[in-house]
């Protein structure tokens, strides 16, 4: 497949002057050439290293890796003038008129990319292996394991494999003979356990008819339009040729291994993709679900407060229609006047005539009556969040395609489900690029939050009233993201962590304080103090109103308020108010 692949690149990019490398997540490495029409996938993902030509363009890094700063001071501009396989190995080589190469070892388990310059001396290394050359070292491919062809196995040899087993001779084709490869060796035996001719002979006819004939097959375990992740359930392959022992499949067949492999790895991506939205997404649901089910049954024990604001409003009753009873030990004993007469024992403050008692058993039955009020409206909103949850986990099911991910990423993102984008975007190769198109603006709106976005592409949230400030501790932020709060009344913010990192950075914590700061009611001062810590750090007592929470642990230091707007300037983003 590689050496009919890099014949058909060949007369496609050599003397195609190239644009740029990219190095993306978190195996792919991508050379765009003749002005961006043409990119050169070039993955050396441990398990299935590989090469194709795509149409899609990765995302242009903040901060490029080494690896991609290296190779685009060799091959910027410059025309590529040899694409070739070094030894007729499994090792691309990529050479540029500067003098330059980029060289890809694409063997599984030890696939990797140097960077080597005009004397052949490494000068970048992309995912690094042991006992490979570093930087500063000439470069040297690995020696190629040659296996013997099919005319070179003794008859012996051919002897001892005719009574394994289907398993045991696939591995025994795989170690024995040159070229050979799952594929082939699985439609070997196939012909063979079918009668079609002597093992040895159908060796030597199949690995002919793979290096040389026969249209590129893609197999899956259902229609290609209709498939859905994880991969490993997909059943897909690509075979150089076609296959009987896949005839139960579905395939489609291509004219080019160039389109083929374009094809199957996109589709791979795309269901990788999908499958780990799914896992995420779901995960995100499932940890909602809990706690809004934990909120409904705290909001539930308010059940019974009709009776006990109606007993409250009893006994105050009868305190007010026998206001000379004698209080002993803070017990008034009042007869029962709206039942049978008979005496009932009333607890009331001796400090406080029996009126002003039944005043404060009013005000007490009156607060758990409005307590029940907030209950019922709490319960009905509580119910319509679980039902978004319930459309949201039955549109996972449905997701079908690139748009489709990302309008579920979306949704996600604005009904406030802690969704880690980071996690897709260093997914395995060949599913990176697609997360990292994605765009990488701030989180979408969320009603009552603010984001802001330093010049360096750090996010804050900032709440802008006591329960979008409850909603953004309690349901936004993350355990890892920093917390701020201001000296006094203020609003909370957070600034976002999505790296994990041990400590914030400097200038996106003085960002953060500032708005923190400014967001407080000491905007007018000269200089506030500020509190942060993890959100983790952070709890909401029972029963405090909202907005209220207490810190574990925290830092403080003091900065000048600043407003959005100057946190943002440079960023050409505009603050979301």
């Amino acid at each position: 497949m590689l050496r009919r692949l890099v014949t058909e690149l060949q007369p496609l990019l050599v003397g195609s002057r190239t644009d740029r490398v990219y190095a993306a997540p978190r195996y792919d490495i991508v050379v765009a050439a003749n002005s961006g029409r043409k990119h050169l996938w070039i993955s050396v993902e441990p398990e299935d290293p590989h090469v194709c030509l795509r149409d899609l363009r990765p995302k242009s890094e903040r901060h490029p890796p080494a690896f991609a700063m290296a190779a685009r001071k060799w091959c910027r501009g410059s025309r590529i003038e040899r694409l070739e396989l070094i030894n007729d190995d499994r090792v691309l080589r990529i050479e540029w008129q500067s003098g330059g190469a980029l060289i890809a070892e694409l063997v599984p388990r030890r696939a990797t990319g140097f960077v080597v310059d005009k004397e052949g001396h490494v000068v970048a290394v992309w995912n690094p292996r042991r006992g490979r050359p570093g930087v500063g070292e000439v470069y040297s491919p690995p020696e190629r394991t040659r296996r013997a062809t099919a005319a070179d196995v003794t008859p012996a040899a051919w002897a001892g494999m005719a009574p394994l087993d289907d398993r045991e001779l696939r591995r025994e084709l795989m170690r024995t003979i040159d070229s050979m490869v799952p594929s082939v060796a699985d439609e070997i035996i196939f012909r063979w356990r079918r009668g079609d001719g002597e093992l040895t002979d159908l060796v030597g006819l199949e690995v002919e008819r793979a290096a040389t004939g026969g249209p590129t097959t893609l197999y899956s375990a259902e229609p290609v339009d209709q498939l859905q992740g994880p991969v490993q359930a997909a059943g897909l392959l690509l075979s150089p040729c076609p296959l009987e022992h896949r005839g139960a499949s579905h395939s489609v067949c291509f004219e080019s291994v160039t389109v083929a492999s374009r094809e199957f790895y996109d589709l791979r991506a795309r269901l990788e993709l999908e499958h780990r939205v799914r896992i995420v997404v779901g995960r995100a649901i499932d940890e909602r679900h809990k706690r809004l089910e934990r909120k409904r049954r705290a909001v539930a024990d308010t059940g019974d407060a009709e009776v006990r604001s109606g007993e409250l409003r009893r006994r105050a009753d009868l305190l007010l229609a026998a206001p000379n009873t004698a209080v002993v030990d803070g017990v008034a004993r009042v007869p029962d006047v709206y039942g049978d007469g008979s005496l009932i024992a009333v607890r009331v403050d001796p400090q406080m005539d029996l009126a002003a008692n039944a005043q404060k058993l009013y005000r007490r039955a009156q607060r758990i009556e409005g307590a029940a009020q907030q209950a019922a409206a709490g319960i009905v909103k509580i119910e319509s969040e679980l039902g978004e949850l319930d459309a949201l986990r039955h549109g996972l099911g449905a997701m079908h395609g690139r748009e489709a991910v990302n309008a579920m990423l979306d949704r996600a993102l604005r009904a406030g489900l802690r969704v880690p984008l980071e996690q897709l975007r260093n997914t395995e190769a060949g599913t990176g690029h697609l997360v990292a198109e994605r765009s990488s603006q701030a989180t979408p709106s969320l009603p009552g939050i603010m984001a802001v976005t330093t010049p360096k592409g750090h996010e804050i949230l900032v709440g802008r009233s006591a329960s979008s400030n409850d909603r953004l501790t309690r349901e936004v932020a993350a355990k890892h993201d920093w917390w701020l709060h201001a000296e006094g009344p203020g609003s909370h913010v957070v600034l976002r962590n999505p790296r994990r990192l041990e400590q914030p950075p400097p200038d996106a914590l003085a960002a953060a304080a500032a708005l923190a700061a400014w967001f407080s009611k000491g905007r007018g001062a000269a200089k506030v103090e500020v509190h942060w810590t993890q959100a983790r750090r952070v709890r909401k007592p029972r029963g405090a109103p909202a907005g209220a929470v207490l810190m574990d642990e925290f830092h403080s230091f003091v900065v000048q308020p600043r407003a959005p707007a100057e946190i943002a300037a440079d960023t050409g983003l505009p603050a979301d108010g």
